[in-house]
């Protein structure tokens, strides 16, 4: 391992033994609660093209966001070689289970080495972040054509409204406007946490105000959409070959909306909590609890700790390289 790496995964070593003794007490949990036979049985299902497929899914959702992380930097005046910078992007996954988004430190140290200023990779980081959620949350709309009740127009016409409304709100971000209300909501709450809370997203707002200008920000929303998009269709082709019948639209729905429930739960890498929504999803939609938990531990094998074995093997190839 580089050692920059190295002194990083040290520090958090302790953290990181955490999360995966937490990690193997969930799924092991989930193995017996679905009862191991039922979920042998699923998982069976899934033969080597099939996983060949999901995984390679799974790689061009990061290749595509670091498309879009490389063209933050390129915007920001800064140039690295492409093979370089993208083995700095993905050890970032490696420490995906570290507090505090560490890897995405990771990241910034390796960045500040070709003189790219920490403020630039935060402002990085917020953008590609924030971003991130506005796109899951737009796919997570499709969900509401599982409801019932409700008439195909009305659905589909506040559907539109909403992609609008919250796609046209982002140039906004960078208005000076913006950052004045929020300071001022801050002097009017008295509860520490929330003021602190408000600072720091007055700060990210204000460094990363650049990114959010039209160009960058809209073409970092369609690059978005496509890489998870992309997941949502390998969610679905999972499904299908576990026999779960539902629609593509109800299959990234269901994916979408379970990457919000991690992200908003603060867990890092969202564990238990994005299987948890999943497996729920799935079975109130009439999978039964061993397929469903079977889909939820194969959405996130080819996906979360894809990526944290692709991050550990690229922190291994940049520490035989003499240029990082």
């Amino acid at each position: 391992m580089s050692n920059t790496f190295k002194d990083t995964f040290l520090k958090n070593k302790r953290a990181l033994s955490i999360g995966l003794i937490l990690v193997c007490s969930l799924y092991i949990g989930a193995i017996f609660y679905a009862t191991p036979d039922k979920l042998f049985t699923a998982f069976s299902k899934m033969d080597l093209f099939n996983w060949l497929l999901v995984l390679s899914c799974s790689l061009i959702n990061y290749i595509l966001r670091f498309i879009r992380w490389h063209y933050y930097l390129r915007y920001l005046q800064h140039k690295i070689a492409v093979s370089q910078h993208f083995l700095y992007y993905m050890t970032g996954f490696a420490l995906t289970l570290t507090p505090a988004k560490i890897g995405e430190t990771i990241r910034s140290t390796y960045l500040a080495q070709h003189y790219v200023p920490y403020t630039h990779s935060l402002a990085m980081f917020f953008t590609e972040r924030f971003l991130d959620v506005v796109v899951i949350s737009l796919l997570s709309l499709l969900s509401l054509e599982m409801t019932n009740g409700i008439s195909s127009n009305n659905i589909n016409n506040f559907i539109f409204l909403s992609i609008i409304v919250i796609v046209s709100f982002i140039p906004l971000l960078r208005q000076f406007f913006v950052t004045r209300f929020l300071e001022f909501l801050r002097n009017k709450i008295y509860f520490k946490k929330l003021q602190s809370l408000l600072k720091h997203l007055i700060h990210l707002l204000g460094i990363a105000r650049e990114l959010f200008s039209i160009k960058p920000a809209y073409n970092g929303i369609i690059l978005g959409l496509i890489a998870w998009s992309i997941q949502g269709i390998a969610f679905h082709f999972i499904l299908t070959t576990l026999n779960v019948e539902l629609s593509l639209q109800q299959s990234v729905g269901i994916y979408a909306i379970s990457l919000l429930a991690g992200a908003l739960s603060f867990i890092p890498g969202g564990i238990g909590t994005t299987e948890a929504v999943m497996t729920l999803l799935l079975t109130l939609l009439g999978a039964d609890t061993a397929t469903a938990i079977a889909a939820a531990l194969i959405s996130r094998i080819s996906t979360l700790w894809f990526a944290v074995v692709l991050g550990f093997s690229a922190a291994f190839v940049l520490s035989l390289r003499k240029d990082n």
